[in-house]
C-alpha cells in the first residue's frame, strides 16, 4: 500500500503533527505513515533518502502552522535550498504527488509570493483546516476521507443482499486491513496507547551514562536549564541499574500527556512552561498522576485503581 508522507516543521507544529500521525496510523495501519522520526540510515544523503521514500508514497501532507516558514533574525528557513521542509515538499511537487496543505487553526494559506519558486505550485493546492480544539477529530476525519480518495481506498459499506452468481462475478474491492486486536487503542481524550507485552528490561542509569550527561550540561543549551540543580543528587535514585520483570501486559501512551488533555480531565493546568495545549504537562506529583488516571478511568467507564 502507498504510504502517507507527513511533512511539518518541528518548531512550528510538532504537537499537532504527532496527533495527526496517531490518527492516520490508527486508521490506515502502523506502517502507513512516514514521519521524520523514522530512522534515516547513517551515511545516506538526506535528499536522496527523501526521494526514495516518496517513491512509495501516494500523498504528502504539508502541515502549516504560524511559524511554518521558519522565521528567524537571519531570514526564513523555507528560503534556504537546504531546508528539510522545502526539500520534502519540493520533491513531492516535482514528482506530481498529491500535496494536501493542512492549515492549523485557520492559519492563512501561503501565496505564491510567500513561497520560493520550487514551492510556488503549493499555493494552488486545495487545503484543509484542522483545529487543535474540540473540532480536531472531525477535521482529521475529513482529512482521512481526502487521503482515501488519493490512495484509491474505498471505505467499508454495509453488506447487501445479492444472488450468489452476482457476488461471484463482481470483482472484490480492496479493503483496509483490520487493526490488530488489542495492540493499539485510543481513549476519549485522543491518547493513543500501545500494548506492552510481558518481558524484562534494565531499569536505571549507569555511571557512564550519568558522566555523559554531566559533560553534556556544559555544552548543550537545554541543559543550562538545570544549572541550578545538583544533578548528581538527582540521579541517586537512578542507580544501580537492575533488571525488572514485567509479568503481565499493559497499555502505554505513545506520547506524554499534553497540557490540553490534563486540563480536560482535571480542570486545571499546573505546568510552568505554557503556551500550547500540545505541550507536555509538567510540575505534577505522583499523586496528581494517580488522580488523573483515576478520573480518566471514570470518564471512559473503566474501574479506577
Amino acid at each position: 500500500m502507498a504510504k502517507i508522507f507527513l511533512s511539518y516543521r518541528r518548531q512550528d507544529s510538532a504537537g499537532v503533527a504527532g496527533r495527526i500521525y496517531d490518527r492516520l496510523r490508527a486508521h490506515f495501519g502502523p506502517d502507513s505513515v512516514f514521519i521524520d522520526v523514522d530512522p534515516v540510515p547513517l551515511g545516506v544523503d538526506f535528499q536522496e533518502h527523501i526521494e526514495s521514500v516518496l517513491n512509495h508514497c501516494g500523498v504528502l501532507l504539508a502541515v502549516i502552522g504560524p511559524h511554518w516558514a521558519g522565521e528567524s533574525d537571519t531570514g526564513r528557513r523555507i528560503d534556504d535550498p537546504e531546508d528539510w521542509v522545502r526539500i520534502e515538499i519540493g520533491a513531492a511537487l516535482k514528482r506530481g504527488l498529491p500535496v494536501i496543505p493542512v492549515l492549523i487553526d485557520h492559519i492563512r494559506m501561503p501565496t505564491e509570493a510567500d513561497l520560493p519558486p520550487s514551492l510556488a505550485r503549493l499555493a494552488k493546492r486545495n487545503a484543509i483546516d484542522v483545529d487543535q480544539g474540540r473540532n480536531f477529530h472531525h477535521h482529521v476525519g475529513q482529512l482521512i476521507e481526502g487521503i482515501q480518495f488519493h490512495l484509491g481506498r474505498v471505505p467499508s459499506a454495509p453488506p447487501t443482499q445479492e444472488r450468489p452468481r452476482e457476488a461471484a462475478a463482481r470483482p472484490a474491492v480492496p479493503q483496509p486491513p483490520p487493526p490488530l486486536p488489542d495492540r493499539e487503542r485510543s481513549n476519549s481524550i485522543g491518547m493513543t496507547l500501545v500494548r506492552i507485552e510481558p518481558g524484562s528490561f534494565q531499569m536505571g542509569t549507569t555511571k557512564k551514562q550519568i558522566d555523559q550527561i554531566m559533560r553534556l550540561r556544559l555544552f548543550h543549551p537545554l541543559m543550562q536549564l538545570f544549572s541550578g540543580f545538583n544533578l548528581e543528587q538527582m540521579f541517586d535514585h537512578e542507580q544501580p541499574q537492575h533488571p525488572v520483570q514485567i509479568t503481565r501486559p499493559f497499555f502505554l501512551g505513545i506520547h506524554p500527556v499534553t497540557q490540553g488533555q490534563y486540563q480536560a480531565i482535571m480542570g486545571s493546568n499546573p505546568s510552568y512552561f505554557k503556551g500550547s495545549d500540545d505541550l507536555p504537562v509538567e510540575t505534577v506529583s505522583w499523586l496528581d498522576v494517580v488522580n488523573f488516571c483515576n478520573r480518566l478511568s471514570e470518564k471512559d467507564k473503566r474501574t479506577p485503581f
